[in-house]
């Protein structure tokens, strides 16, 4: 279950932490969605129409991950 929707807008930095073969990303972006307690997912008011219709859908889905990480990425041949 997602809990949260980023709108990714650029790549800022990678850094590698100790122990680590494979860089992490800092990404610029806008927060569009989130889960609350109690499980109910909130929207930013800001957040452009079809931008927020898309973020429903996410939030209401049930996404599987193969990043090898907690982020899943829409876009796999982007960076962030």
């Amino acid at each position: 279950m997602p809990v949260a929707v980023y709108r990714i807008t650029g790549h800022i930095a990678e850094k590698y932490r100790d122990g680590e073969t494979r860089p992490r990303h800092h990404c610029a972006g806008q927060l569009l969605a989130r889960v609350n307690p109690g499980m109910h997912p909130t929207y930013l008011q800001n957040t452009p129409g079809l931008l927020r219709e898309l973020a429903k859908q996410i939030m209401a889905s049930r996404v599987s991950v193969s990043s090898g990480g907690p982020i899943g990425y829409l876009e796999p041949a982007a960076v962030c």
